[in-house]
Formats: structure tokens, sequence, C-alpha cells
């Protein structure tokens, strides 16, 4: 039910995890090596991050396109493609959030099946009461979003559904475990050799580790 990356920043977790399943799922339209989960029906979905600025500074530009700056010309831009954020009259097919410059409320993407999807844009600073509402297929936490937000939005995913977190720095609650390492006095007792040794980078300790790795 949950999928969580975790990596370094900048490394392009947002852009080619998130947003890309994101994209696979709101459009179903899936690549022939794809042996995930498909949808062959459109999908509800949640994109949210930590404010609305940041919402639509980064998960709403590697979605839709960097329209804050470039404008409806930018529409599409994003990983979603053009053709499917327009209605059949080639309008925009979502709303914007009123005073926000271009922060994106929802939008409705075309489904190969014939529907819609609709994506919804949310904001951890609107609180865990905003979350609570109806089943959605997915929920994509971008950054960390409190233990409080993260459990309330699993409890709406449907049973087949995939809440994706792609890690981040910050809970404001405690992180949600994904392995939690194992430190004893041997590793302690390591750790203070080398920094007895005053060779934090380099030393005998990487030497002796090389070897034995090898």
């Amino acid at each position: 039910r949950e999928t969580t990356f975790q990596g370094g920043n900048g490394v392009g977790k947002t852009e080619g995890v998130g947003a890309y399943v994101v994209t696979l799922h709101a459009t179903g339209d899936y690549p022939g090596w794809w042996g995930g989960r498909t949808y062959s029906r459109p999908t509800d979905i949640w994109v949210a991050g930590d404010t609305k600025e940041t919402v639509r500074d980064i998960t709403q530009v590697k979605l839709l396109g960097d329209i804050a700056k470039g404008g409806m010309d930018a529409l599409g831009t994003g990983m979603i493609p053009r053709h499917a954020l327009l209605t059949k009259d080639g309008q925009f097919n979502g709303k914007f959030r009123q005073g926000t410059n271009y922060a994106c409320d929802f939008v409705r993407v075309k489904h190969v099946s014939g529907g819609y999807s609709t994506i919804g844009f949310k904001s951890y600073d609107q609180r865990r009461e905003s979350f609570q509402g109806t089943e959605k297929d997915l929920i994509w936490f971008d950054d960390a979003a409190t233990t409080e937000i993260y459990t309330t939005g699993n409890t709406l995913s449907l049973p087949d559904a995939l809440p994706i977190s792609d890690g981040g720095e910050r809970m404001e609650t405690g992180m949600i475990p994904a392995a939690k390492p194992i430190i004893g006095d041997d590793e302690r007792a390591a750790v203070d050799r080398v920094l007895r040794s005053g060779m934090i980078a380099q030393g005998p300790e990487v030497a002796n580790f090389e070897r034995e790795f090898a």
C-alpha cells in the first residue's frame, strides 16, 4: 500500500519518482515495462507539500509546468502532456486559487479510458482537518508530512491505493520508521577511534575497512 523513496537532495526524487508515478496513474498511459499497479479507470489523487507556495513551485511545476513564471504557455512542460490538461475546447481543465499567482487547486487529467482523473493540490499548513474527506486512489506526500497528516492520508486511501512519500528532512512529530539502525559498542568504539586519530576522511580505519571489504 505504501511506496517510500529516500535519497539525498537534488537526486531527482520529486520528478523521477513522485511526478512520474502520479502522471502514470492520472493518465493511465503506462509504459510496456511497467510492472507496478495499474488503473484502467480515472483516478482521484492528492498531491501534498509544505505550503501552497512550495507546492506551486515544486510539485505543480514538475507535473504541469512552471505556469507562475511562463504563464499558460508553460502548461504541459511538466510531466503531464498539455493535451491531457485541456478541455475539448482547448481550455485549462482545472482551477487556480485566487490571489496565489497560479497555485493550482485541482486539475482534471484526460485518462486513456476516456474519462478524467482529478489531481488536488494540498499543503501541510492547511492542517490535518483538510486531509479528511473522501477516499483517494493515490496521495503523494512530497517532503516530510507530520505523522498526524500522513496517517490521516493513509486512512483515506482505498484498499488498493498507493500513498507515496519521497522522504524529506523534517518530521514535526517523529519519523515514520523505514529501517532502524543497529548501533552497539563496537560501532561506537570504531567512531571514537576515528575521532581520536584526527584523520576524519582518510586514515588507518579506512584502509582497514577497504582491506576487510575486499
